[in-house]
C-alpha cells in the first residue's frame, strides 16, 4: 500500500505541470521555482494526528485537473518517505520546493520541515527530484551535527521549524533554516539560523548565525528565539528576534539583516532604529513575521515586518507593519489599520501584522486574524497593499482592498465561503496560486467544521485588475475529495506554500 501511494503522489504531480525554465526541461519533478508554480501548491498540517500519533502532522499537495479547477489533492506522511510518525513531530511546520544543487540538469527537490522530530531536536526531510517526479525513496535528512551541519542536536532546538532560501531563482546561493528554540552555552531558547551554501553538487556544510557572535551583533538572551521568523531574497537574509528585549521593553522585537550568504551583517532593526517609525513598548513582537517587497530597481531592499502586539494609541494589540527601507531608513513607513486607505481601523486585539505574504501580484497581504467582523471576535480580516513598482513605499490607494469571510461582492453574487465566527482567525497564513488566473490562499486554522472545533480550512480570493474579489473556493477536509479527516485542533491552513 505504501509503494502505492508513493507512486499515486508522484504520479499526480509529474502530470500537471507548467512549462519549465531552460534550465531544468528535462525535469518533470513538483514544479521548479516559485515563479513557475501555476498549477499547484502545498498546507502543512503539523497538528494533524497521523493513527494514533497525535500532532505527527502530514503535507497535502492541491492540483487543478484538466478544466483548471483545484479538485485533485494527496497527503505525504513520513511513512512515504520510510520515516515513522510520532507525536508531536509536528511534520510540514514548513514546506518549500527548493533547487538545491547548481546543474543546469538538476531537478527541484520538496524540502520539508519536521521541528518536532525526537523531543523536539528537530529534522528537515530533502526528497530528491528527478526527471520522472520526485523520488520519495531518496530522500535526505537534514539534523544538526552530521553531513556538515554544525552544532549539537537537543530536545528542544525546534530545527527546521522555518526555512528560506537566499539568493537568485535558479542560482540561489544558500538554505537558511532556523532553530529558534536552540539553546546558546547555558542561554535557554536563544535560537540559531544555519546557512547551508548551494554549491554544484548539493549543500555544503554551513555555518551558524547567532546573536553576540560574528558577524551578528548583540547579546544572546533567554527565550530571544532567534529565527522565529525568517525572509530572503537574491539582496539579503532577514531574521527575526520578536522576544528579544530593547532597551529595557520585555519582547519589543527586532530584526537582522544579511547579505544572502549570511556573511555580512547589514542592519540591525527595532523600533527605536534611526529612521524607523513606531513606539518601543513591551510586547510589541516586532519581527513576528516578515515578507520581502518588491525589488524593481537595482539598489531597492524593501522588508516589511509584522509587529502584532503594537499598540495603537491606546489599543492594546491592535498591531503594526512596517515598511523597512533598507538602503535608505529614513524613508521606512509605518502601517496601521489607522493609516490613511489601510482597510478597516484600528482595535483592540486585532493583531494587524500577525501574517504578511509579499509580492502577492504585486501586493503585500496582511493579516489580522484578531479582527472582529460582524460582532464575532476574532473572526479575521486580509487586508491587500498594491505598491507601484519602484520604491515601495509608493501605495497604490485606489486599488486597496480587503476580504473576510462575511465579505460579497456584486449584490452577494460573489461571496467568501464560510461565515465569519469568534475564533475562526481567519487571515492566520497566506500563500498564492495560478499565476495565469491569480488566487490569493488565506488560512483560517480556527474555523469549526460542524462540530469538529478548529479543524481548519482555507479560502480563496481571485485577484482582477488589481483588487482582490470574494470566491466561494475553499479547501478543507471535510471535502470528498481531500484527504483526511478533519478532526479538532488540526489547524489546516496554517502552514501554505508557496
Amino acid at each position: 500500500m505504501l509503494k502505492r501511494l508513493v507512486v499515486l503522489v508522484a504520479a499526480l504531480l509529474a502530470t500537471t505541470l507548467a512549462a519549465l525554465p531552460a534550465a531544468a526541461q528535462s525535469c518533470v519533478a513538483l514544479f521548479d521555482v516559485p515563479d513557475d508554480i501555476r498549477f499547484g501548491f502545498f498546507i502543512g498540517v503539523p497538528d494533524e494526528d497521523v493513527g494514533s500519533a497525535a500532532n505527527a502532522g502530514i503535507v497535502q499537495v492541491f492540483l487543478k485537473d484538466d478544466h483548471g479547477v483545484y479538485s485533485r489533492a494527496q497527503t505525504i506522511t513520513q511513512e512515504d518517505l520510510g520515516l515513522i510518525s510520532e507525536a508531536g513531530d509536528r511534520f510540514g511546520a514548513s514546506v518549500m520546493v527548493a533547487e538545491l544543487e547548481h546543474t543546469t540538469t538538476h531537478c527541484a527537490e520538496l524540502v520539508i520541515g519536521i521541528p518536532g522530530e525526537n523531543n523536539s531536536q528537530g529534522r528537515v526531510a530533502v526528497i530528491n527530484g528527478t526527471s520522472d517526479g520526485p523520488d520519495f525513496s531518496d530522500v535526505t535528512i537534514l539534523r544538526q551535527g552530521a553531513d556538515g551541519i554544525p552544532g549539537t542536536p537537543e530536545a528542544g532546538d525546534r530545527f527546521g521549524e522555518q526555512m528560506v532560501i537566499a539568493g537568485r531563482l535558479q542560482h540561489s546561493d544558500s538554505l537558511a533554516i532556523a532553530a529558534p528554540g536552540e539553546n546558546v552555552g547555558t542561554v535557554i531558547d536563544a535560537g540559531v539560523v544555519h546557512v547551508l551554501p548551494i554549491t554544484d553538487s548539493g549543500l555544503s556544510g554551513g555555518r551558524i548565525l547567532q546573536q553576540g557572535s560574528g558577524p551578528t551583533t548583540g547579546t544572546p538572551e533567554r527565550g530571544d528565539q532567534f529565527g522565529y521568523s525568517l525572509a530572503a531574497t537574491e539582496d539579503y537574509l532577514a531574521i527575526g528576534v520578536p522576544f528579544e528585549d530593547v532597551e529595557g521593553r520585555s519582547n519589543a522585537g527586532l530584526v537582522h539583516t544579511y547579505s544572502r550568504t549570511g556573511k555580512t551583517q547589514f542592519h540591525v532593526v527595532h523600533q527605536d532604529s534611526v529612521g524607523v517609525p513606531g513606539l518601543l513598548e513591551n510586547g510589541d513582537r516586532f519581527g513576528w513575521t516578515l515578507a520581502s517587497m518588491p525589488d524593481c530597481s537595482d539598489g531597492d531592499f524593501g522588508l516589511a515586518i509584522g509587529s502584532p502586539g503594537e499598540n495603537v494609541g491606546d489599543l492594546v494589540d491592535a498591531g503594526s507593519v512596517t515598511l523597512y527601507s533598507g538602503f535608505d531608513p529614513i524613508e521606512s513607513k509605518l502601517l496601521t489599520q489607522d493609516t490613511q486607505y489601510v482597510p478597516g481601523r484600528a482595535e483592540v486585539g486585532d493583531e494587524f501584522g500577525y501574517a504578511l505574504r509579499g509580492q502577492v501580484v504585486g501586493t503585500l497581504a496582511i493579516g489580522s486574524p484578531g479582527e472582529a467582523v460582524n460582532g464575532e471576535p476574532d473572526a479575521g480580516m486580509a487586508s491587500f497593499i498594491p505598491f507601484e513598482c519602484g520604491f515601495f513605499g509608493n501605495i497604490r490607494y485606489a486599488f486597496v482592498s480587503y476580504l473576510h469571510q462575511d465579505s460579497e461582492w456584486l449584490n452577494g453574487e460573489d461571496t467568501m465561503a464560510g461565515v465569519a465566527e469568534a475564533g475562526d482567525r481567519f487571515g492566520s497564513s497566506f500563500a498564492v496560486a495560478d499565476t495565469d488566473h491569480p488566487r490569493v490562499l488565506i488560512g483560517v486554522p480556527g474555523e469549526d467544521l460542524g462540530a469538529v472545533s478548529n479543524a481548519g480550512m482555507v479560502s480563496m480570493g481571485r485577484y482582477d485588475t488589481g483588487r482582490f474579489y470574494p470566491t466561494t473556493e475553499y479547501l478543507s477536509q471535510e471535502l470528498d475529495w481531500v484527504p483526511g479527516e478533519a478532526e479538532a485542533g488540526d489547524g489546516f491552513g496554517s502552514i501554505m506554500y508557496p
